[in-house]
């Protein structure tokens, strides 16, 4: 496979599904892997109704500006009808207590457009991640038709550093360089909607001004496991979040019908999705002016003990 190839491969399954937009990993894949690697964590950039955004899906490189006014509404009552509904879903559930040793566990579809002006494409992905964030882990990509499954780590952070990349999309443990925890699993999250809209706001992304705090929780939900208590702390916050509203009628790539609760504007638009009865949350949509939503399904999201693991 030549070289160029595999950078694009490895940008795309370094991506948060379809729905979720990594600005730093897929701008360090197609700018050169030797000097500062991808990272799993999404980047998915929107703002609100007076957001000024561009954002380059198809090429897989976002520049964003993003400046959000003051004082619109939050609170949209439908919205957060939906989202009481969500998080009470998601009380029912028994807790987990991962272990530093083991992985979160997370299988996506992911529906995109194919060649051809009717093609359509649905890409099951897996992934495993550190529970600490200091263990190497694997994201597992199964193409439809021909395309086959692809591999790549996701590098471990350990004492402050971690393996470089090589340019075929492997870790190289001889070389490393500075990096940044990224745990798949963080402990002692909010369970209150207030503290959790403070968290949100405070992450250093958001803060930044890269990432909205709409974005940030729809990564915690996709790429990381959250106690539900903790998850249910989310969908209220989310609820408080300025711009947010309802759109009925949507469907997940898997094929689920649903509703979605967003915010974003004509230029770019961040949505997730639930059972429009039940509130349970089933996946994302990213989408804008030029592109359509495109949806993601959030099949498993749990603990396992090793890479390659699938639980039962």
């Amino acid at each position: 496979m030549k070289t160029g190839t595999v950078m694009q491969k490895l940008g795309e399954a370094l991506d948060p599904p379809a729905g979720l937009v990594p600005f730093r990993a897929r701008h360090r894949v197609f700018s050169g892997l030797s000097t500062a690697p991808p990272r799993w964590r999404g980047r998915l950039l929107l703002a609100g109704a007076a957001a000024a955004v561009a954002v380059l899906l198809a090429g897989g490189i976002a520049v964003v500006a993003v400046r959000t006014v003051p004082g619109a509404p939050a609170e949209n009552p439908e919205a957060l009808a939906l989202l009481i509904r969500a998080a009470a879903f998601v009380r029912l559930e028994s807790p987990q207590s991962p272990k530093v040793d083991q992985f979160v566990f997370v299988e996506i579809k992911a529906w995109g457009p194919g060649l051809g002006p009717d093609a359509e494409r649905v890409t099951l992905i897996r992934s495993w991640r550190s529970v600490n964030g200091d263990v190497d882990g694997l994201v597992q990509r199964d193409e439809p038709g021909e395309g086959g499954r692809l591999e790549f780590p996701i590098p471990g952070c350990r004492n402050g550093r971690a393996s470089e990349w090589t340019g075929d999309g492997r870790l190289d443990a001889t070389r490393t360089r500075p990096c940044e925890s990224e745990p798949g699993y963080r402990a002692n999250l909010p369970t209150g909607p207030d503290g959790m809209l403070t968290f949100l706001q405070h992450l250093p992304a958001v803060a930044a001004g890269s990432q909205s705090a709409f974005a940030a929780a729809a990564d915690l939900l996709q790429q990381t496991y959250v106690q539900p208590q903790a998850r249910a702390a989310l969908f209220l916050a989310v609820a408080k979040l300025p711009g947010v509203t309802v759109r009925s009628g949507v469907t997940d790539a898997a094929g689920r019908a649903g509703v979605a609760v967003g915010q974003g504007n004509n230029t770019v638009r961040q949505e997730l999705l639930f059972e429009p009865e039940t509130g349970q949350f089933l996946g994302t949509q990213l989408g804008g002016e030029s592109t359509a939503l495109r949806p993601t399904a959030l099949l498993r999201n749990t603990i396992v003990n090793r890479i390659g693991e699938l639980p039962v």
